[in-house]
């Protein structure tokens, strides 16, 4: 009615999915909460991740939304999670059938000069500047291409 812009903020790494935890096991702990973001990483880059319960949650999350009736205009998701190679891939592809052309480039500037040495013991240095910093080209050059 007021013509705002609604977008879908995928979410891997807080509470629990909106997919059955049996059908997405790779994504969840024993008590079925997704792992915290540093969890999520450590087995991101240890290959423990399926892709396949990615792609299975996005589109429950995304399902959920366009059944609620929304116009759906971009998407990002929470805690950068979106910047990740293969995430992103899959985010895309799932954005594009749904009409969603339009993403957040996540990337924060950051120093040890101007953030001092205790920036590295941070989260916000880890999750929100350093990981997306080493990928942004590469997801900057897939996104020019969608």
């Amino acid at each position: 009615r007021h013509n705002i812009n609604v977008g879908m903020h995928f979410n891997l790494t807080e509470g629990k999915p909106v997919s059955n935890g049996d059908d997405v096991k790779s994504l969840v702990d024993k008590n079925g909460d997704f792992f915290k973001p540093f969890s999520f990483l450590a087995r991101y880059f240890l290959g423990l991740i399926k892709m396949e319960d990615i792609e299975k949650e996005f589109l429950e999350q995304i399902k959920r939304l366009d059944n609620a009736g929304l116009k759906l205009t971009h998407f990002d998701g929470h805690c950068y999670i979106h910047m990740l190679p293969g995430v992103m891939d899959i985010a895309v592809k799932i954005c594009k059938k749904h009409g969603i052309n339009k993403t957040r480039l996540a990337y924060e500037r950051w120093s040890c000069k101007t953030n001092g040495i205790s920036v590295f013991l941070t989260y916000n240095f880890w999750v929100r500047k350093f990981m997306p910093s080493l990928f942004a080209g590469k997801i900057k050059k897939m996104l020019e291409r969608n």
